[in-house]
C-alpha cells in the first residue's frame, strides 16, 4: 500500500509537520501487514518503533493478575499504536497490541523521526497522545467502579464510537459491530452478561443492531449527560 503525504497528515498526531518532514518520514516508514489475531507486539517487549494504523482494527490489552485479558481500547485507521516508546528509550510496551481483523499499518523506527522530533507542535501532540490514553484508561477503571453493567456498556459503546462510529442525523453508527467477547472485556463482565444487557438496551431503545452495525442512539447519549458535539 502506498501511503501519501494527505493520508499521513491526516492523522492527528502528524497533522503539524510540514510537506518536507511528511516526505521523509514516508521514504523511511514501511508498511505492514498483519492477519487476525497476530501479535503486533507483546507488553514487556523493548519498544523502538511507532505503528500508524491504515486499516483494519487492534486491541490493546493488559494481562491481569487472575490471567484474564483487560482490554484497555479498540483502535482503528489513523489511530497511533506505541507512542510511550518515542518518549522514553528505556521504556518497554505497557501492553498488548492484538488485531482484531487483518491490519496494515505503517510502522516508524525511533531513527525515522528524528526530522519529526524538531517540530515542536509535533512533540506536543505526541505528548498529548500520552496523556488522553492515560486520562481514558483512568476513566474506564473509574466507570468499572462506579458505573452499573448498563451505564458502563454504554460507555463502552460511545469509545468506540470515537475510533470508528460515523454521527448519521441523530445516532451514531459503529461499524463493524463489536463481538459480545470484546465487549465483555472492555466492560469487566462475563459475555453472557453483555449479551443480556445489549438486549435491555435495545428494548428501551437506547440501541439497535442492523446487520454488522451497533446503533448508539441519541436518548443514550443524553442518559450518560454527553451530547452529539462532544462525541469526536
Amino acid at each position: 500500500m502506498v501511503v501519501s503525504r494527505q493520508a499521513l497528515r491526516a492523522v492527528p498526531t502528524f497533522s503539524a509537520l510540514t510537506d518536507e518532514q511528511l516526505d521523509a518520514l514516508l521514504a523511511a516508514c514501511r508498511t505492514v501487514t498483519y492477519p487476525r489475531a497476530a501479535v503486533l507486539f507483546s507488553e514487556g517487549d523493548r519498544g523502538d518503533s511507532l505503528l500508524v494504523v491504515l486499516s483494519g482494527q487492534v486491541k490493546v490489552s493488559l494481562l491481569g493478575q487472575s490471567g484474564r485479558e483487560v482490554i484497555l481500547a479498540i483502535l482503528g485507521e489513523r489511530d497511533v499504536l506505541g507512542e510511550m516508546a518515542l518518549l522514553d528509550e528505556e521504556s518497554t510496551r505497557s501492553a498488548t497490541a492484538t488485531a482484531l481483523n487483518a491490519v496494515t499499518a505503517l510502522q516508524c523506527l525511533r531513527r525515522d523521526l528524528t526530522e519529526a522530533f524538531r517540530n515542536e507542535s509535533f512533540v506536543r501532540s505526541l505528548g498529548k497522545l500520552v496523556q488522553d490514553r492515560l486520562r481514558d484508561t483512568n476513566e474506564q477503571f473509574r466507570d468499572r467502579s462506579t458505573l452499573d453493567i448498563p451505564d458502563r456498556l454504554l460507555r463502552v459503546l460511545l469509545r468506540l464510537a470515537r475510533t470508528w462510529g460515523s454521527l448519521e442525523q441523530t445516532r451514531i453508527v459503529i461499524r463493524p459491530r463489536p463481538t459480545h467477547e470484546v465487549l465483555a472485556q472492555l466492560v469487566g463482565c462475563e459475555r453472557e452478561t453483555v449479551t443480556r444487557t445489549l438486549k435491555e438496551l435495545q428494548a428501551v431503545r437506547l440501541i439497535t443492531v442492523e446487520g454488522q452495525s451497533l446503533i448508539l442512539r441519541e436518548r443514550a447519549l443524553g442518559r450518560l449527560g454527553i451530547g452529539r458535539e462532544r462525541v469526536g
